[in-house]
């Protein structure tokens, strides 16, 4: 797998092997191994911190101690994972993108070693990519779209243990193709990513630094140390461009939410009906008291009392009342679940949970799932809705992404369809239907039921989220 792949590729790729070593499938003697193997390589790749790690493990850095050892063995240049130039400058940088379709809602991460050139035009891409489709899930589409843009807003991730060993092996690169100066202004920035980290368990970074502090020591000392223009630092075009968007979206939003003329901007009633006017002349109205209840030396003076005074504090009361209400804490993230109902690893072929007994099995009608347009995998259950009774499950299965799966067997009755996206967590349902058989000369006519799940913009038929307990 390629460092320029794709979170997409590498989840292709991950089901292909997965179902090319199931130990259910592969005869192998080994295949629950390589299995494993497959497992444990998604669960690098598949985390870009991890994954920043294993594409700069091959980064080399000992030789740096002297630029004429470098000179003894010349190693490759890092190069950019888009243009493919050398550049005195790469860094390793993750920027995010996020979209959204209703109830589901991705975040993937685009990350490789960058000219800052290239790492400008991936930033913008991957913000106006966000700010284009995160918004439309809900709850999580707003708030990992923030969190996107503000990542790619400052540069986006540059974790700096990594980032200190790429330009420490460009400077070990530019010493053995005998450009002194650069080599020495590389190794000058690599020593401050350096010390910017705390030393590892390992004392990697502790190494790192020694290695360092002797290539720059060992150059010929110069009345002035070269230094090179920071191309990466905050203030460029890609954080201006971003910055630009993001109060043009703000001042919009506040100029639409507090203008004058906007229902939310005044915290008073108007009033401005009571005042005269040339047509028509108004009176305030002022309550008398009866004047058999009190006595006139304790009768209530209600000729001070202002209309809009008494409303503001009320509104005033209730804007407090509604603040001391607490506030429902934000549902946790979804994690996909990592054992299938029957406590095993999830299959990676379509079909049904083993160990979940099938119910009526002694009918001829059949439901064909259609999962072909969808990236995510479902476990799906059919449903049977008896008149009067509670309804149960009466199959339970898995169906992968861009999969289907056949039914067979169902008895006459009224169904309907449940399932679970794994990788979003989103629950949805179908409205219900009847499966019916009837006798015919030569045999028995039956329902053949085909259902398109929702991803499909022309589905044939509308889904329904579900709550937990409908599910």
């Amino acid at each position: 797998m390629a460092s320029s792949a794709s979170a997409a590729d590498i989840k292709t790729a991950f089901r292909r092997k997965a179902m090319e070593y199931h130990p259910d499938r592969c005869k192998l003697p080994n295949a629950t191994t390589l299995f494993q193997l497959v497992n444990h390589a998604f669960s690098v790749l598949g985390d870009p911190e991890s994954r920043a790690r294993y594409d700069t493990s091959t980064v080399e850095t000992s030789d740096t101690a002297s630029p004429s050892a470098s000179r003894r063995a010349a190693p490759d240049p890092i190069r950019c994972s888009v243009c493919n130039k050398v550049s005195a400058q790469p860094r390793y940088v993750i920027f995010y993108r996020v979209y959204s379709f209703i109830v589901m809602t991705r975040r993937e991460a685009i990350q490789g070693i960058y000219c800052s050139t290239c790492a400008e035009k991936e930033c913008l891409k991957a913000t106006a990519f966000t700010w284009a489709l995160a918004w439309w899930g809900f709850p999580w589409g707003p708030i990992y779209g923030l969190q996107a843009i503000f990542t790619n807003l400052t540069g986006g991730k540059r974790p700096a243990d990594i980032n200190a060993r790429v330009p420490a092996h460009q400077a070990w690169y530019f010493a053995a193709a005998g450009q002194m100066d650069v080599a020495r202004a590389v190794a000058e920035q690599a020593l401050a990513l350096a010390l910017k980290v705390s030393p590892g368990k390992d004392d990697e970074t502790a190494r790192l630094r020694a290695q360092l502090d002797a290539f720059i020591a060992s150059f010929p000392s110069a009345s002035r140390t070269p230094q090179l223009k920071d191309t990466w630092a905050l203030g460029r075009r890609p954080f201006f461009v971003q910055t630009g968007i993001l109060t043009a979206v703000v001042a919009a939003v506040a100029f639409f939410a507090l203008r004058p003329d906007s229902p939310s901007f005044r915290t008073t009633p108007d009033y401005s009906y009571l005042q005269n006017s040339p047509s028509k002349s108004h009176q305030p109205y002022t309550p008398t008291p009866p004047p058999d209840s009190q006595s006139p030396a304790n009768a209530v003076d209600f000729s001070n009392q202002s209309t809009p005074a008494s409303s503001s504090t009320t509104i005033l009361s209730l804007q407090q009342a509604l603040a001391k209400k607490p506030s429902t804490p934000p549902k946790p993230p979804y994690v996909r679940p990592v054992l299938a109902p029957n406590g095993r690893s999830w299959p990676i072929t379509e079909g049904y949970i083993k160990g979940v007994p099938q119910k009526y099995t002694n009918g001829y009608s059949e439901i064909t799932i259609d999962n072909g347009q969808n990236e995510g995998d479902v476990f799906v259950k059919v449903v049977s809705i008896p008149q009067g009774a509670k309804a149960f499950p009466i199959r339970q299965f898995f169906v992968p992404a861009h999969g289907s799966f056949v039914v067979k067997k169902i008895r006459a009755g009224t169904y309907d369809v449940r399932y679970q996206d794994l990788d979003t967590g989103a629950k949805s349902g179908s409205p219900s239907f009847e499966l019916t058989e009837t006798s015919v000369p030569g045999g028995i006519e039956y329902t053949h039921y085909e259902l398109t799940l929702y991803t499909v913009a022309n589905g044939n038929m509308k889904m329904r989220p579900l709550a937990d307990d409908e599910f």
